[in-house]
């Protein structure tokens, strides 16, 4: 019988206090290691300074690192244009006070091929290798001339947009120094470092486009203006005509007037500096914009001085005029660009983020979801409290498809899509967005209920509808407004074009999202679907709503059209192909499924005690025998000592010592048909598709409903009478 200790993850051998007091240690420790990880990312985060020489930033990387994360040595070699060799760029070593850096092709020391040695290998395969004893190790490369005594190695590649650019390298002269959640740390590690070098990358690029503009307008013609003191234009040169489309001899006859061309906003400011130039005989600067006769606006700066005659008395001014129109793009591009790497970089972070938090949180939600279902089975079909516990599991669902979300947003991954009917998920996402908008925005819905099934994710299209309604809020806010969402299926005749993409004819989905707000003109119309683009002020939007939208309607085979003007507000329509498969409703999707093998004997592995101990209180609910174990290396040991005794193996992933994948590698081997269904909140390391190719049966992702993982372990079982893996 379990006791009250036993079922909060406690040691029943010990008092209540000395439990208590072991996982405070423990929680003590852990965030002690959460300090040193912050200290040390935050050490490297202050070498990201544009000011600082490639070498001066790898030097200090590798000083941050030998001295914050005490590994005595530390390098970072990086590839050759040629993608062939590593060379030592950077190194910090116990026996030196500081780090040294080296130009490419400076150090004299050895250099590695592509697959030569251990750094060559990383570099090759762009995993990482950990060895705890290099003297073991035949692959080791060692220094003949080096100081340095090496005999635990840490190596990890560094990593940009898919591609080795380099190699981390770290030793210390202990065997055995460097643990799993150090190589889980400095694994962050490498990948901020490459990240860094990107970024210095885009940064020097930025400085070399700022160069080329300077050069352009350097090598551009000066417009020469010649007036007198009355402020007539008495001369001008050709390079005034090719910039006005104006033949010089009209200015110097008189015919048009140069302020004639300048722009009604800056005519004033124009006629001022140049009286100021005359009265007071001091050559100054001044940027303003002229019309062309063609009614295209030039931005020139201009430099005028003052023109004197014999007696030292001022007869007029003579203007350089300068066509910056190019300058001036190539700034506000500049500005674009910076902006858009920023926003870039606060986008991977989230993504970072995300991942790290993924897998707690999951786990968080496995427990509530499973801990809920275990409630309800003990309550009455009629009982009130069961639809409050209904309640709690559709939080939790939805809770886990924003995890989801995020994490498919942050990484760019595809997601899984079914026939869904969308005017389900119209209804939900109108429910919440009367919670979130004013009462001054009055929210009406047209939903056709006969509207056919689309092949969607649904997560995504709520993504759609939530990103156009704020926009849409975002144009009404400052006064009062409706917003329209409909949705009709219809059948399209001909082809329909928008932003590039066809939609032939054919039936579809046609959701529109309408407001009353302020409408956008056509230049802002043009520009609407592009990253980074916003109308908003500054810390009111990223500019990826609506290229957010574009992205997933185009993923799913539709196309999104626009009608806006000024004051009438703005419609989106968007055709989603329908599908010829029927779709499920939530009764169908949450059916709950039977074990078809009740007398199946399996065992339960997940390092979160409360993760295990519930697992094995559902499955013995539904008629399972269940073995449950906290530790992969104890449940390896509990399998070899009775290899038949199990029909299944359900892992969690991310567990200290042996991983999931790894520790089904080591079951298989004892008993190669043994079927593991594997589990993860999430996992950078081990997809679906490795999984499989592993050998395991199947891939589920946590939290994980009651329901689909008894789908999963039927299909599994039956795979392994079958023979084989599942296909799904």
């Amino acid at each position: 019988m379990t006791t009250s200790q036993e079922a909060h993850g406690l040691d029943p051998s010990k008092t209540p206090i000395d439990s208590y007091v072991d996982v405070l240690s423990k929680m003590t420790r852990r965030h002690e290691h959460f300090v040193r990880q912050l200290s040390v990312l935050s050490d490297i985060d202050a070498c990201d300074d544009f000011s600082l020489t490639m070498e001066d930033i790898l030097r200090r990387l590798v000083e941050t690192l030998a001295f914050g994360l005490a590994t005595e040595n530390c390098s970072l070699l990086l590839l050759d244009p040629t993608g062939q060799h590593l060379s030592l760029r950077a190194a910090c070593s116990a026996i030196d006070e500081r780090g040294q850096s080296f130009q490419e092709g400076e150090w004299k020391g050895n250099q590695f091929r592509l697959g030569e040695g251990i750094v060559g290998r990383v570099a090759q395969t762009g995993k990482a290798i950990r060895v705890d004893d290099v003297t073991k190790e035949e692959g080791f490369l060692r220094d003949g001339d080096s100081k340095v005594d090496i005999r635990s190695l840490l190596c990890f590649p560094l990593r940009s947009e898919g591609k080795t650019v380099g190699v981390l390298n770290l030793s210390h002269s202990t065997p055995g120094f460097f643990t799993v959640d150090e190589e889980g740390i400095l694994g962050l590690v490498a990948s901020r470092i490459a990240r860094l070098m990107v970024s210095h990358q885009l940064h020097r690029q930025l400085l070399e486009s700022e160069e080329h503009y300077r050069l352009v307008s350097q090598s551009a013609g000066d417009g020469i203006l010649v007036f007198d003191a009355e402020g007539h234009l008495l001369d001008a040169n050709p390079a005034v005509e090719q910039m006005a489309g104006i033949p010089a001899s009209h200015f110097r006859q008189g015919k048009t007037e140069w302020e004639s061309i300048v722009c009604p906003e800056d005519r004033a400011l124009f006629l001022k500096h140049r009286a100021s130039v005359m009265e007071s005989n001091v050559p100054t600067t001044l940027d303003y914009r002229i019309v062309d006769a063609e009614g295209n606006i030039h931005f020139v700066e201009q430099r005028c001085s003052p023109m004197h005659g014999t007696s030292g008395q001022c007869r007029g001014a003579v203007c350089v005029v300068r066509d910056i129109t190019e300058v001036k793009k190539a700034e506000r591009e500049k500005a674009e660009l910076e902006a858009q790497l920023r926003q870039s970089q606060k986008i991977e972070a989230v993504g970072m983020l995300a991942g790290g938090i993924a897998h707690d949180f999951n786990n968080i939600l496995y427990a509530i979801l499973g801990y809920t279902d275990l409630a309800m089975r003990g309550l009455p079909t009629d009982s009130p409290i069961r639809e409050r516990l209904a309640g709690v599991i559709k939080a939790a669902t939805r809770a886990a498809d924003l995890v989801s979300q995020i994490l498919t947003f942050s990484r760019q991954t595809k997601k899984k899509r079914k026939p869904i009917l969308i005017q389900e998920v119209v209804k939900e996402t109108l429910k919440l967005m009367r919670e979130l908008l004013p009462t001054t925005i009055e929210i009406r819905g047209n939903v056709a209920a006969d509207c056919g099934p689309v092949l969607a994710d649904p997560t995504e299209i709520q993504q759609v509808i939530m990103n156009l309604c704020t926009n849409s809020y975002h144009a009404m806010r400052e006064h009062a407004g409706t917003l329209t969402v409909s949705l009709v299926q219809v059948k399209v005749d001909h082809t329909l074009s928008a932003g590039g993409s066809d939609l032939p004819p054919g039936r579809y989905a046609k959701l529109s999202v309408r407001d009353t707000g302020h409408g956008m003109d056509k230049a802002t119309l043009e520009r609407i679907f592009l990253p980074y683009f916003t109308t908003k002020k500054v810390g009111e939007g990223t500019g990826l709503g609506l290229a957010t939208v574009h992205g997933i309607v185009k993923s799913h085979e539709g196309i999104i059209t626009v009608h806006s003007e000024r004051g009438r507000g703005t419609t989106f329509d968007i055709f989603f192909p329908l599908c010829a498969q029927a779709a499920k409703t939530a009764g169908q999707e949450n059916a709950e499924i039977f074990p078809q093998r009740s007398n199946c004997r399996i065992l339960f592995v997940d390092d979160e005690e409360i993760i295990a101990q519930m697992g094995k209180e559902i499955l013995e609910v539904l008629g399972y025998k269940v073995e449950s174990r906290t530790g992969s290396v104890e449940a390896l040991e509990v399998f070899r000592a009775d290899p038949a005794g199990f029909d299944l193996v359900i892992a969690d992933q991310t567990m200290p010592n042996l991983t999931g994948a790894e520790l089904a590698r080591q079951l298989m081997r004892i008993r190669p048909d043994i079927p593991v269904i594997l589990c993860t909140g999430f996992s950078d390391t081990v997809n679906e598709q490795q999984a499989k190719a592993i050998g395991i049966r199947e891939y589920v992702m946590k939290p994980i409903v009651t329901s689909d993982l008894v789908k999963a372990i039927e299909r599994a079982l039956r795979s392994h009478q079958d023979g084989g893996n599942t296909v799904r």
